[in-house]
């Protein structure tokens, strides 16, 4: 899929999941080109389908670098796909870091109200 692809549909899944944020769209874009770079190596591990271990003049199996290359830029995508709540794990960080904003907001609130009272009574 292409990198345009990509972050059309990460942005509409952040939109579903109300996490979306125009502040966003730099990681959105980054992790849009990294998902496109994991697709292209993964069509070339299809393409060369058995040759994923090869034994090197030694005796020693090697394992294809493209292997390690999909598996870093799949470790990459999740990160951002953590930071942008569209992992269990994640969003459950936003919506408790929102939570836990409002909750300080209230609680500011009722002490400036408490203040008011206060200095109305001195």
């Amino acid at each position: 899929m292409t990198s345009d692809k990509w972050e059309n549909r990460i942005k509409e899944q952040c939109i579903e999941i109300g996490t979306y944020k125009p502040q966003f769209d730099d990681v959105i874009t980054t992790l849009a080109m990294t998902l496109q770079k994991r697709d292209e190596v993964a069509e070339l591990l299809d393409r060369i389908g058995e040759e994923l271990v090869t034994t090197c003049r030694n005796g020693y199996t090697v394992k294809n670098p493209l292997l390690g290359m999909f598996s870093d830029l799949n470790k990459e995508a999740v990160g951002y796909w953590r930071e942008l709540g569209l992992t269990p794990s994640g969003l459950k960080k936003i919506n408790e870091e929102s939570f836990k904003r409002e909750k300080k907001k209230e609680v500011n609130s009722l002490l400036g109200k408490l203040q008011e009272k206060n200095n109305g009574n001195c």
